[in-house]
């Protein structure tokens, strides 16, 4: 379509079981989960299954920004929101915003008690990698 922003997509799906072992790891979660992502999860009946919906949707953000998880883009700089009781939003900070270009990711996220999926993308101008 000319003259239309290009999209880009992310995909990723997690193991809740593999995130509930290393969610024993306080480095772990230092690493990857804001302040913001720890209490929620903190609440949530299963607390590895909410770290999970988490990490799926930052993954999916990395690549739709087209690094995954290299490129200087920390998990932290990728930070999941609720919007409602059953919604999952994302926000873009720091060098993954840069990256996104001003554009804002739309997130989907589904899980069952053994997998964690989300569904990420962005619209508007192609995140360039290595140019802010």
């Amino acid at each position: 379509m000319k003259g239309a922003a290009p999209i880009r997509l992310g995909i990723d799906i997690v193991a809740v079981g593999r995130i509930r072992r290393l969610a024993r790891e306080r480095a772990f979660l230092d690493r990857v989960f804001t302040d913001v992502e720890m209490e929620r999860a903190g609440t949530a009946a299963d607390r590895a299954v909410c770290l999970s919906r988490a990490f799926a949707v930052k993954e999916a953000c990395m690549k739709a920004l087209g690094t995954g998880w290299a490129d200087g883009v920390g998990w932290k700089e990728i930070e999941t929101t609720a919007d409602g009781p059953a919604a999952t939003c994302a926000q873009l900070h720091g060098r993954a915003k840069e990256l996104a270009g001003g554009a804002e990711p739309l997130v989907s996220a589904a899980n069952t008690d053994e997998l964690a999926a989300a569904m990420a993308v962005l619209v508007g101008r192609r995140p360039q990698r290595g140019a802010p």
